[in-house]
């Protein structure tokens, strides 16, 4: 029953970015955050991905519904 997935990416991630709109999400807002004892200043970029929206690109690529996998390199010493 899910509808829809919303996430927030760093604006100095644009390999992350350009990741997340390959597979369909939109950007739909951006804000500031300030981190750490010396504020820094983190642009942060909002993006979603609506079922409906998944549901169309699958079709018009095939029927193809799963990513491909992603090697995951955090449990790497």
């Amino acid at each position: 029953d899910l509808t829809e997935v919303r996430l927030e990416v760093f604006r100095h991630n644009p390999r992350a970015i350009k990741a997340y709109q390959r597979v369909g999400f939109v950007v739909t807002g951006e804000h500031v955050e300030w981190v750490g004892r010396s504020q820094r200043e983190l642009q942060v970029i909002e993006m979603r991905l609506r079922r409906d929206d998944w549901e169309e690109a699958s079709e018009q690529a095939g029927g193809e519904t799963t990513p491909a996998p992603v090697e995951d390199d955090h449990d790497q010493p």
